[in-house]
Order: C-alpha cells, then sequence, then structure tokens
C-alpha cells in the first residue's frame, strides 16, 4: 500500500525535474521605427529620399495652387458664362486635376518603393546586430516593440539604443573601409 502512494510522486518528481532545471527565460525588445529614423544610415535614407523628391513635390504643389485658382475663378466668373463655356471649363478642369491625382499616385507608389528599398538596407544590418546582442546577452528573445503586441516590457530590456549605437558605428566603419579602399583601386 505504501508504494502504491509513492508511485504517483516518483512520477510528478520525474515530470517535474526538467521544468526546475530550466533556464529562466530573459527577453528584450527594439523599437525598430526609431532604429531607422534615428540611426546614420537611417538619416541619410531619410535625406537621400528629400533630395530625391523635394523637386516633384514642390511641382506637385505649384499644380494643386494653380488648379485652386482656376477653381475660384471658375466660381467667381461662372455666373457670366454661357452654359457651354461652364461645362468645357468645368471639364477641362476635372482633366487637369485627374491628371494631378495621377503624378501624386505614381510618385507616392515610387516614393514607398524607394522606402522599402532603403529601409531594407538598415533592417537587414540592423538584425544581424539584434542577433550578436541576444547571443551576447543571452537572450531567449527579442521583439519588435511597436508589433509585438506587448504592452509593458521593463526599460531595461530596451535594446534600441545599442542597436542604434552599434549600427551607426558599423556604418562609420564601413563608409572608413570604403574610403580607405577607393585610393588603392586608382593606384
Amino acid at each position: 500500500m505504501r508504494l502504491a502512494g509513492c508511485v504517483p510522486s516518483f512520477f510528478l518528481a520525474l515530470v517535474c525535474l526538467p521544468l526546475a532545471a530550466a533556464e529562466p527565460v530573459s527577453i528584450g525588445y527594439v523599437d525598430m521605427q526609431r532604429v531607422i529614423e534615428e540611426s546614420k544610415l537611417g538619416k541619410q535614407a531619410f535625406a537621400t529620399l528629400q533630395d530625391k523628391y523635394a523637386e516633384p513635390q514642390a511641382v506637385l504643389q505649384k499644380e494643386e495652387k494653380e488648379i485652386m485658382q482656376l477653381q475660384q475663378n471658375l466660381a467667381r466668373d461662372g455666373a457670366l458664362m454661357s452654359q457651354s463655356e461652364l461645362d468645357k471649363r468645368k471639364a477641362a478642369l476635372q482633366e487637369r486635376i485627374g491628371q494631378i491625382q495621377r503624378k501624386a499616385a505614381m510618385a507616392q507608389q515610387e516614393l514607398s518603393q524607394d522606402q522599402a528599398k532603403l529601409g531594407s538596407g538598415i533592417i537587414k544590418p540592423a538584425q544581424e546586430i539584434i542577433v550578436e546582442l541576444g547571443k551576447e546577452r543571452k537572450l531567449t528573445a527579442i521583439f519588435e516593440r511597436t508589433q509585438s503586441g506587448m504592452l509593458y516590457v521593463e526599460e531595461d530590456r530596451n535594446l534600441t539604443n545599442e542597436v542604434i549605437k552599434r549600427l551607426d558605428a558599423k556604418t562609420a566603419k564601413e563608409a572608413k573601409e570604403a574610403k580607405d579602399a577607393k585610393p588603392a583601386k586608382a593606384k
């Protein structure tokens, strides 16, 4: 009888033993949006996009102002025009609005593609650094802060600043190596 009471306890101890020996779970998180916005690579990418799209954006804004002026003129002078003239100007105005909308949509699509392309140039080296940090700190998992659904994590688990710091250092090192390699090729 006594043995029958010990058997379930023995099996319970066997099942719980691996749980007691398991290492504690240790997590970290990174805010990738901050990495993109605050790292040197991210700032360079943003500057590149601004340079590329500043002129087209100015052209679109100028065209929008012209359309607004035409709309105001049509509203002001429309009562003095014949119906056929009014219809003709409204149709021309609608055509111009359609053209600018198509231009804006194409520019937005091109901008989105360029953002994705430049973003991947930041994300890939950042992910390599995140893996390094995880191994160094013996973390079980590292989450992306904004997409993980985490509502609270201790601030000391935030690896974002360290990722930005290492990414900037890596970028500076690669830029220096590229600069040093150019004169060697020229010789």
